[in-house]
């Protein structure tokens, strides 16, 4: 199987992804994995897997050395000491020593990003992991401030995704992208336009869905698979074929898909406020003129190109503190802008935003002449 260098390690481009797999199932199925081929077996502290797939790995034969193995610590172990001990207690769960690649899960509020990657690669100065990376995260501060040797971000990508900002900037800096969801959460078996495809090539539309994305520069997938008939149609997917009709209806399918919805987490990271497991984040009460204007830069430096396309304000005067190199920014970034707070009645805000991002109102606003309807 073709890897993907990066920092040093070889990434297998297609692994084992293990999340909701737990005690015995999740062994078995890790053990019928690895003896099929798979050499990449992805995994997380907060997935309550980590002794399964250590045993999976110690019961398997394979030397530690032909296979690369990735965890993740968790959004709330992200202060330095929190982070040392996360690590320790995964190496210990696995019956390892090291592991291959440890990923930063989720961005947390308030996150220290520079202690964060510090410690992360200090574990790597330690020869305890070989890489570092992340998972659903602002890559620009890690990589362009913080020269961070960042290995990978693991997001989600499928068919049904577009991901072409975000692939755009990590193939700039030769970082891959580990997808997650690969087969949409099963949603690739249902479609008929795939499974024409997958007619004409005698495999199944999953198939031909995964196939799409491991045939693209810079790209690993992780797909989730408990039986050894679903890894091994998995596995089967390399050998395939594409022509070019097929990409050509593939990239015409819609691609505004979000199963796993990391916005809310990164939003909370950059305004400071979340309820746990960022299901909820509101900005903080008291915001100056400078903060208004920094939040919307990071909107649209950092969230944009993780495939955020909505994002919302309670009031439309927010929008007078934003100067005009972030209303340029915000439409180059594609956002749609959707106002569902109080009614606030500031054309003039409305006036400069004409060549600013589209616009949506959404419940008690009032929509302003010209403007555009409810979403």
């Amino acid at each position: 199987m073709k890897s993907l260098q990066t920092q040093g390690i070889a990434l297998p481009r297609l692994g084992l992804g293990t999340f909701r797999m737990q005690g015995a199932a999740c062994q078995a199925a890790v053990e019928s994995a690895l003896a099929l081929g798979y050499h990449h077996i992805d995994t997380s502290e907060m997935y309550g897997n980590e002794d399964d797939v250590g045993a999976a790995i110690a019961a398997s034969g394979i030397a530690r050395r032909d296979l690369h193995v990735t965890t993740k610590v968790w959004h709330d172990h992200l202060a330095p000491e929190a982070i040392q001990r996360a690590f320790d207690a995964s190496l210990d769960r696995r019956g390892l020593d090291q592991v291959d690649l440890y990923l930063v899960h989720w961005p947390a509020a308030d996150t220290d990003l520079p202690a964060v990657l510090s410690t992360l690669m200090r574990l790597k100065d330690e020869g305890r992991t070989r890489a570092i990376g992340v998972a659903s995260f602002m890559l620009r501060q890690a990589i362009e401030e913080i020269d961070a040797p960042i290995a990978c971000n693991q997001v989600e990508h499928h068919v049904f995704l577009d991901q072409t900002l975000m692939l755009h900037y990590l193939r700039s800096k030769a970082i891959p992208l580990i997808a997650h969801c690969p087969l949409a959460q099963g949603q690739t078996a249902e479609n008929s336009e795939l499974a024409r495809i997958g007619e004409k090539h005698g495999a199944s539309a999953a198939r031909v869905a995964l196939k799409w994305l491991l045939d693209q520069d810079g790209i690993a997938a992780i797909p989730k698979a408990g039986r050894a008939a679903s890894q091994r149609a998995n596995f089967d997917a390399l050998s395939l074929t594409l022509d070019a009709q097929d990409r050509r209806v593939i990239a015409s399918l819609p691609k505004d898909l979000r199963l796993v919805n990391p916005p809310s987490i990164l939003r909370a990271a950059i305004l400071g406020r979340a309820g746990r497991g960022g299901r909820q984040c509101r900005p903080p009460r008291h915001r100056t003129s400078r903060a208004h204007d920094a939040h919307a830069r990071e909107i649209a430096d950092h969230l944009a190109p993780l495939g955020l396309r909505w994002w919302c304000e309670s009031r439309v005067d927010a929008l007078m503190h934003f100067s005009d190199e972030t209303w340029r920014r915000l439409k180059n970034a594609g956002l749609t802008m959707v106002f569902c707070g109080a009614e606030s009645g500031n054309n003039e805000v409305l006036k400069k935003m004409q060549a600013s991002p589209p616009i949506r109102f959404w419940g008690r606003h009032r929509a302003p002449a010209n403007s555009a309807s409810q979403p």
